[in-house]
């Protein structure tokens, strides 16, 4: 017995394509199920029983058949059930169904099994029985509005016929199969075996080996292959032929189908694509339908939460929400997804066996194929990874890495909103900044590693002097603020003090050991300041002049450093003019020879004649001009106005002269100061040896390493190089023995006190004797009366300085007075 051919609609994709041609069809179409359900039928059922399709949908197919009939029909659907065939139904007797009002209608009926939407089911095809037609006129009309039916039912499912003659080789097409091929109407039409022209050539060896395979083994074929228009585009076609045999088993004809598939190919395409993008996608994805049970998910999902998919199909979506907040997510979610049809978002989502985690949830609804209830597929994303960086990135933003302290940031957004509560409540607020002494020697002369160490325990003290509701803040550097609500009890000088004395700090290193302390300005709310950066600029300016004051102190703000500040402000762009304006002048002041009386060299100083504030003193901009950078066009337009006082000397005495120009930090960390230094002096046409370079100890020692490689380079150029301020820093022998320098300058704070201190005599004696073991020489500074210069010469300093000898005065006024005195 052959095997029962099944018509195959996959997932239902065809029905939209096929609606058109079944309604064509004359015929009444039922399409039953194994349970006798009507799950389909054609728009003819209301022609022949007055049922609109609808109307029967979900209901037994008994309710079809006359009362009488009822129980043979059940048997008789059971036993076809079992072994399903394409057969007439009842041949021997006449058959009648029951109209929906009650008539009983005269039909013959004709089965086929058929597989829709993956089960198994059955076609019942209804024809009203008539003895012949009233007229034949009727018949032929009837005839001819059923070809035009077919014909439009084929261009519509774009399913073509063709009747293959095998005995001559004769082919007749329906217009379909001209259009599937893209050729005229009435062109001569030529069998499937005879294509090759129309189709590449591995499809053509297909097809011919399924049509002889068919006519072989009396069977049918169905095969899909591409066909190549004459307009150039490629299509997909579906053939299926059916083989006719004579009386002597020979095969004589061949009736089959042609279908462009092209579509449906690409549909099936697209739901292996969806499907492989379902099965691999990196995100959990489900979907639910209208009542939001889950209908099917991916792998992600199950290993997100731990069920498998067996134990989450059927069951409500919510079982996945945590339970104490099922009720909130749910009326969360539904209202925007019933108005917008989505609804993107955050939410935690309950593990089987695995503490709650935070997921993105998207969740879009997803119409059926009539436009009727709707689906939804929700996809999932675990974002608890996302969230960790966010939290880590959020306290990077607003934490400082090195001592966990809040940041710049953070502080100011909590000051301004301390500011806008105590705006309310009339609360006060006390600011302190503190800025570090001494942390720049140490972090520069130790490395960031100890500098960083320094800052971590200076964080843990400021916690440990504050209280809970004191919020302690690194504002950057080695700057920290201390927010304090003013209600306390402990007045807030009383708070700085006890920073202070907690951050009196001794950092030992080796051999030697540096001192740490802190200078605190303070600002309140609302007298010094209404808002965030008004306030810390207030304590900033507190803190410099605490600093000015000596250092290790606390000063509150108060009006007079706002004028202080804005004079320095003044006095900066002043400045800047200046020195664009070539105003500053040279003053010099001689050193005089102890073995050869008169002078041997002069020290340059540089001073300020402003055209308002007068004579501005070298202790009011020079410190002013290390701070703000300026220093080093200073510095270069100083050297240049002593190559030039050098060769006017030279011009007027044919002599040389030794002129010491002071050097301060920043030049001499400078990349470009020898640079700068070789080409003033050729620009001069002055000698390098002319030019003696002071630096002060405390600079040099600064960065010992630093300063030996541009000693060096003066020292290569042809210059010599004193030690200014010696015995106020903290030199080591082993590191000056390593110096290229020829003269030590004793500091004036040894000078003045003799010859009445024997601790100040002690100390320059000992300098004295040091550098003349070292081959160095020896100027004293600072020499006011004849007492010093007696006792100096007795402890046998080489040069002496000082106003005993002379006042720094005016270029001018020095080239007058010596050439002419020489004179």
């Amino acid at each position: 017995m052959q095997r029962p051919r099944f018509i195959r609609i996959e997932g239902g994709i065809l029905v939209p394509l096929f609606n058109p041609v079944l309604d064509a069809i004359p015929d009444s179409l039922i399409i039953v199920d194994n349970n006798g359900e009507i799950i389909w039928c054609n728009a003819k059922i209301e022609q022949l029983l007055a049922y609109y399709p609808g109307e029967l949908l979900g209901r037994s197919v008994e309710v079809l058949v006359p009362e009488a009939y009822r129980h043979n029909h059940h048997q008789a659907r059971a036993n076809y059930t079992a072994n399903p065939s394409h057969r007439p139904m009842g041949s021997s007797v006449p058959l009648f169904a029951l109209a929906k009002n009650g008539e009983r209608v005269p039909v013959d009926i004709e089965l086929a099994p058929l597989r829709w939407q993956d089960q198994d089911c059955v076609m019942a095809v209804l024809r009203c029985r008539v003895t012949k037609l009233a007229k034949e006129e009727e018949q032929q009309k009837l005839l001819r509005e059923n070809e035009e039916r077919l014909r439009r039912s084929q261009s519509i499912a774009r399913i073509g016929t063709w009747d293959w003659t095998l005995v001559n080789d004769r082919v007749v097409w329906s217009d379909e199969v001209y259009n599937i091929l893209g050729l005229a109407k009435g062109g001569k039409a030529f069998s499937p075996a005879a294509a090759e022209q129309y189709m590449p050539p591995d499809d053509v060896e297909m097809l011919k080996a399924k049509i002889a395979s068919a006519l072989k083994n009396e069977s049918t074929f169905e095969v899909e292959h591409r066909i190549c228009r004459p307009d150039g585009k490629e299509r997909f076609v579906q053939q299926v032929g059916e083989v006719y045999y004579n009386a002597k088993g020979r095969p004589v004809r061949v009736l089959g189908t042609i279908q462009d598939v092209t579509q449906e190919r690409e549909y099936r395409s697209q739901q292996r694509l969806f499907q492989t993008i379902f099965e691999y996608a990196n995100e959990g994805i489900l979907s639910l339908d209208s009542n939001y049970r889950i209908m099917s998910v991916n792998p992600v999902v199950e290993s997100l939460v731990g069920y498998n998919k067996a134990s989450l199909i059927g069951r409500d979506a919510s079982m996945l929400l945590p339970r104490g907040k099922r009720k909130q997510y749910v009326d969360e979610i539904l209202e925007p997804l019933s108005r917008f049809g989505s609804w993107r978002g955050e939410l935690d989502m309950q593990p089987l066996n695995a503490p709650a985690f935070p997921v993105l949830l998207s969740l879009a609804m997803v119409p059926d194929v009539e436009g009727g209830r709707h689906n939804m597929v929700a996809t999932i994303s675990d974002i608890s990874k996302l969230k960790l960086n966010e939290s880590q990135l959020d306290f990077l933003a607003h934490y400082d890495q090195l001592t966990r302290l809040p940041n710049r940031t953070l502080f100011l957004r909590e000051l301004n909103k301390n500011i806008e509560q105590a705006a309310i409540s009339g609360e006060r607020l006390g600011l302190l900044y503190i800025d570090l002494d001494g942390f720049k020697q140490i972090n520069d002369s130790q490395g960031h590693s100890a500098g960083d160490e320094l800052l971590f325990e200076v964080a843990q003290q400021l916690r440990s002097c504050v209280n809970v509701d004191v919020l302690v803040s690194r504002l950057g550097g080695d700057e920290f603020a201390v927010l304090t609500p003013r209600h306390s009890n402990e007045p807030i000088e009383k708070l700085a003090e006890k920073i202070i004395q907690s951050l009196q700090l001794r950092k030992d290193f080796g051999d030697h050991s540096l001192a740490v302390s802190a200078s605190v300005g303070i600002a309140c709310y609302p007298e010094d300041g209404t808002g965030p950066l008004e306030l810390i600029k207030k304590a900033d300016q507190a803190m410099y002049e605490a600093k000015g004051n000596g250092k290790n102190s606390y000063q509150r703000y108060n009006r007079k450093m706002g004028d202080m500040l804005r004079y320095r402000l003044q006095l900066t762009s002043d400045l800047a003019k200046a020195i664009e304006q070539r105003h500053l002048c040279l003053y010099l002041q001689p050193k005089f020879n102890v073995d050869n009386p008169g002078f041997a060299e002069v020290e340059a100083l540089l001073r300020w004649p402003h055209d308002r504030r007068g004579l501005v003193p070298p202790g009011d901009f020079i410190p002013l001009a290390e701070e703000t950078g300026q220093i080093l066009a200073l510095g270069k337009q100083v050297i240049e106005l002593v190559c030039e006082f050098v060769r006017q000397w030279r011009r007027a005495t044919d002599e040389s002269i030794k002129v010491a120009v002071n050097l301060s930090a920043r030049q001499l960390h400078d990349k470009n100061l020898l640079a700068d230094i070789a080409s003033v002096l050729e620009c001069y046409g002055v000698p390098a040896s002319c030019l003696e370079f002071e630096i002060t100890e405390s600079v040099v020692m600064y960065d010992v390493d630093s300063s030996l490689r541009v000693f060096a380079g003066l020292k290569a150029m042809g210059s010599s190089i004193a030690i200014d301020d010696f015995g106020t820093g903290y030199s080591s022998l082993s590191y000056l023995k390593k110096l290229p320098v020829d003269t030590l300058k004793i500091d004036r704070s040894f000078i003045a006190p003799l010859p009445n201190s024997a601790d100040d005599l002690a100390i320059v004696r000992a300098i004295i004797s040091m550098a003349k073991s070292l081959n160095m020489n020896v100027v004293a500074e600072g020499v006011e009366t004849h007492a010093q210069q007696q006792l100096l010469i007795e402890l046998g300093c080489q040069q002496l300085q000082g106003f005993y000898f002379g006042r720094p005065i005016p270029v001018a006024d020095f080239m007058r007075d010596t050439v002419f005195l020489d004179a």
